[in-house]
């Protein structure tokens, strides 16, 4: 049972079977009569569930977001470098051109700009 005793398994199939039933609309005097437990035993797997999902939503915050807001800020600065290139090597009549590639380096440093007033919020979220 990948690691998990029988009555651990057990407990994770009710726990998993009691958070599909609130999700369904029932309420935990209900889900207790469905699984045939005591309204307590239902009442304490919400309270585990919702400090799991707690525990979940705050790795996220610190780990997960961290990271993938560093990745789209690299994106978007290897996006900003390669629109240079492209506007440094396009031909001085190409006016067409130079203008797509000034409306994409302003639509990046918008973007950049976002994401680093976004680093703000991250970053106080943190702290909480």
């Amino acid at each position: 049972m990948s690691g998990l005793s029988k009555k651990q398994a057990l407990i994770a199939w009710r726990r998993n079977q009691v958070i599909e039933l609130l999700a369904r609309g029932h309420n935990e005097d209900e889900a207790a009569s469905i699984l045939k437990v005591g309204r307590a035993t239902v009442y304490n797997d919400e309270r585990y569930l919702t400090k799991q999902a707690r525990e979940s939503i705050e790795t996220y915050v610190t780990d997960k977001i961290p990271f993938e807001h560093r990745k789209t800020l690299k994106k978007l600065e290897l996006i900003e470098r390669e629109a240079w290139t492209l506007y440094n090597g396009t031909d001085q009549k190409d006016r067409h051109n130079k203008i797509m590639i000034l409306s994409l380096l302003k639509d990046t440093a918008i973007n950049i700009d976002d994401l680093m007033a976004n680093s703000e919020i991250i970053s106080s979220s943190q702290v909480c």
